[in-house]
């Protein structure tokens, strides 16, 4: 039960996130004028997003697991893990803005393929700004009347 309440509480900070960080507003605007068939395969993408955002915040129970980080470096047990990855999200997220641009949907039969670019402006890193883009690509394959990702590249 408690696992339940802690999944539910970080998808409800992901969502609250994206909505304050500015990105969510461009990004649902891009989704509502796209066509229905469109949004369904958007809907698959946000899913998968979501989830891959969930495993990132995955706590391991067990003390003695040891994990490898590439935010913090070097190897820590799962809670020092987990106290030093949250915090130093924290502050990431606090600084950071986000927008998205060049949304584009395309459906061929039983394939789609969606590719965006997200712009980030990092205030402060180091004594001055950072700034980046990312392209994000996804293929589907619609499979038994479903979308599914088969294919996904940052």
């Amino acid at each position: 039960m408690k696992r339940a309440n802690f999944l539910i509480g970080v998808l409800i900070a992901v969502a609250v996130g994206l909505a304050l960080s500015g990105c969510a507003t461009t990004y649902n605007e891009m989704k509502a004028v796209l066509p229905p068939e469109k949004q369904e395969v958007m809907a698959t993408v946000d899913a998968f997003y979501a989830a891959k955002t969930l495993a990132e915040f995955m706590v391991v129970t067990t003390k003695d697991v040891v994990l490898k980080s590439s935010y913090i470096g070097g190897s820590h047990t799962a809670e020092s893990y987990w106290r030093q990855y949250t915090a130093k999200k924290s502050a990431d997220k606090s600084s950071r803005i986000r927008t998205m641009r060049n949304l584009n949907v395309e459906i061929s039969g039983n394939t789609a393929e969606v590719s965006y670019i997200v712009d980030v402006i990092k205030r402060g890193v180091g004594d001055r700004d950072w700034s980046g883009s990312v392209s994000y690509l996804f293929k589907l394959r619609r499979e038994g009347g479903v979308w599914k990702i088969y294919y996904y590249d940052q």
